[in-house]
């Protein structure tokens, strides 16, 4: 079986739907709770690495990144609105983080040092987005190994969470299993075909991008509606 990258995309945002549901309206302590989480956990490795396959395909950075920017302002409202307890920015900042390294590194007229340093500094910011430092780490990943092939690209990835898992495991007590589910990214990324995939690719573009902002304002106002 292989999967296109709008299959995969499309597989991602709806585990993600799934994971915000389950956060917003079903009790923690519920099998059905943990499920919903265990398989949202696919949703970020998963547009990370697309974030990558984005940037190395796309002919304007510059825009790629623009764009990314806008729509991580936009989702920051319906991100409290649905999280309000949350004390950080909306993974889309951190994808942005993501993007301005990897441009970082591809800037011809920025020495070592340079890159180093704005290396740095999106770590510490990454610090205040959702999954903190994990998206630049995974995007790092998949960036450096992007010439060795999709199964290296995974496996590095594979060690990377098998690593962090057990020291989540061993090092915080607020350690949830679902948060292995993580680990459903592997065999999916091994499914890909390396192709788009078909359907309209401006309507495909915009949905993965309107969809989040858009889902987490309805289900915000609906959580508001029933309490």
């Amino acid at each position: 079986m292989k999967l296109s990258a709008t299959t995969l995309k499309y597989l991602a945002i709806i585990a993600m739907t799934l994971d915000h549901i389950a956060y917003g309206f079903i009790p923690s302590d519920s099998i059905a709770y943990n499920i919903m989480r265990f398989i949202g956990r696919i949703t970020a490795p998963i547009m990370t690495y697309f974030i990558v396959e984005g940037f190395r395909h796309t002919q304007d950075r510059k825009k790629y990144l623009t764009r990314m920017v806008c729509f991580a302002c936009l989702a920051q409202f319906p991100y409290l609105l649905l999280f309000p307890s949350a004390a950080n920015f909306n993974i889309l900042f951190g994808f942005c983080l993501v993007l301005i390294v990897l441009i970082a590194f591809e800037f011809k007229h920025f020495t070592l040092i340079d890159k180093i340093l704005l290396t740095t500094v999106c770590f510490i910011a990454s610090l205040f987005v959702e999954y903190q430092c994990y998206t630049l780490i995974w995007g790092l990943i998949f960036y450096i190994f992007k010439n060795k092939g999709l199964t290296t690209q995974i496996m590095m990835f594979a060690v990377w969470i098998v690593s962090a898992l057990i020291g989540l495991y061993l090092f915080n007590n607020n350690f949830n299993f679902y948060q292995t589910g993580i680990l459903l990214t592997i065999p999916l990324l091994s499914f890909y075909n390396g192709k788009r995939g078909g359907g309209n690719s401006f309507i495909n573009k915009w949905v993965f991008y309107g969809f989040y902002p858009l889902h987490m304002l309805i289900l915000s106002l609906i959580k508001n509606l029933i309490n």
